[in-house]
């Protein structure tokens, strides 16, 4: 499984638009789940690419500084955060993941991955249990 980043502004605000809202009080998520036919597909051919994009608003911290330290550790975070949840053998169930960060650090050094790592684990499990819901009330019909 590889983490590639979304690129193109169109690339980034279809995978926005069409996929499923997770929101917390810090971050917000939209998330595309791979279909269980892409699952078993992707599962024989070895391609789970998961596309993934960060981001944190102008109006929510003004200072590049603050914005790009925010960025590497909601990357980083997402990493540590798909390996944990996924085990090994298991196709990830996203195809996009998009993660916007909502709280102001008053400076770069303020924030570390202590801080954004549990807020991005709590939205990966949220997403996969949702997942995992969804694929049992299918089996259910």
């Amino acid at each position: 499984m590889k983490l590639l980043p979304i690129k193109g502004f169109d690339a980034y605000s279809e995978a926005y638009k069409e996929g499923k809202k997770f929101e917390l009080s810090t971050a917000k998520a939209s998330v595309t789940f791979r279909m269980p036919n892409e699952v078993l597909f992707e599962r024989q051919n070895n391609d789970d690419n998961v596309y993934y994009g960060v981001t944190i608003g102008k109006k929510t911290a003004k200072r590049a500084v603050i914005r790009n330290r925010v960025k590497r550790l909601l990357r980083e975070s997402l990493r540590k955060s798909i390996k944990i949840d996924i085990r090994n053998g298991e196709i990830c169930p996203f195809l996009k993941i998009i993660i916007i960060w909502k709280r102001t650090p008053l400076h770069p050094k303020l924030i570390s991955l202590k801080d954004v790592l549990p807020v991005v684990q709590n939205i990966v499990k949220n997403a996969v249990s949702y997942y995992n819901n969804q694929q049992k009330s299918r089996l259910s019909y």
